[in-house]
């Protein structure tokens, strides 16, 4: 797919999620500002730089969208796929670490340095 039409894709999936995606002149307000999520009025608005470059607007659709449960929507194979490469580790990891043993890292440390420990005889 073209980035025009997967950015297109993510918008159109925003809205079904009632995310209304609206591109503003961000260079325009005076001060820096970001694009990204807000609420007003109770309505979720993500506000988009209309300047950015589609591959930008897509990574931060994408990982914006990709906080949100999509199991009961369709989306376009390779439209997942872009969202699921923009979802944070933290979910990632947290996904990854659901039913599983809590890996060595977070095992107690050995005595001492590290080292095995020897008997002094």
């Amino acid at each position: 797919m073209k980035p025009e039409q997967i950015y297109e894709q993510l918008t159109d999936l925003a809205e079904k999620l009632r995310i209304k995606v609206a591109e503003k002149n961000l260079r325009q307000v005076g001060f820096r500002v970001r694009s990204g999520l807000c609420k007003l009025q109770g309505e979720s608005i993500y506000v988009m730089d209309k300047n950015a470059a589609v591959s930008k607007k897509i990574e931060l659709l994408a990982g914006c969208l990709s906080r949100y449960p999509l199991d009961s929507l369709y989306v376009v194979p390779a439209v997942r796929q872009v969202i699921e490469r923009h979802r944070p580790a933290t979910l990632l990891s947290t996904e990854a670490r659901a039913g599983e043993d809590p890996p060595a890292a977070r095992a107690e440390p050995p005595p001492g340095n590290g080292a095995p420990e020897q008997k002094l005889t």
